[in-house]
């Protein structure tokens, strides 16, 4: 990079920006325990100034769960789509949008390339990503060739 007296020219490319390591895309398996347990990590992330996104939470007393954890309920964003694609496009702007602690999807099935989009914009945001999916339907390995290593 150029720098002319104490200016430096930034590149507009994705390397620009903090690249936090500690933010992460985690894939879950769905139920009542894995939520549970991750609940206290969930009231940590509460307790700061940004939002946990919950995108198709499922009926199951996810609330109770949370709010017996502890988690600032008032900090809590609520998410229904329609379809997968809908999904993951709002946990991809839920993730980039860098105004949340945390977002927890229940989405189906997801296809490499959209898990390493989701991840890029998971560790882009500093926002810790988690994907509950049920054990039988794991991450589709499609285009695992174009990853960026």
């Amino acid at each position: 990079m150029k720098s002319r007296q104490a200016t430096q020219y930034r590149h507009p490319g994705l390397w620009q920006g903090s690249w936090n390591h500690g933010a992460s895309l985690n894939k879950l398996e769905d139920g009542i325990e894995t939520l549970t347990r991750l609940a206290p990590e969930l009231a940590e992330l509460s307790r700061k100034e940004r939002w946990l996104v919950l995108v198709n939470p499922p009926a199951f007393g996810w609330k109770r769960i949370l709010k017996e954890a502890g988690v600032a309920m008032d900090r809590i964003l609520l998410v229904r789509c329609q379809d997968e694609v809908e999904g993951q496009w709002a946990v991809e702007q839920a993730l980039s949008g860098r105004t949340c602690s945390a977002v927890l999807a229940w989405l189906p099935t997801i296809a490499a390339r959209d898990w390493r989009r989701l991840e890029l914009a998971s560790r882009r945001a500093d926002c810790c990503g988690y994907l509950f999916q049920p054990q039988h339907h794991p991450m589709t390995p499609a285009l695992v060739s174009n990853w960026i290593h």
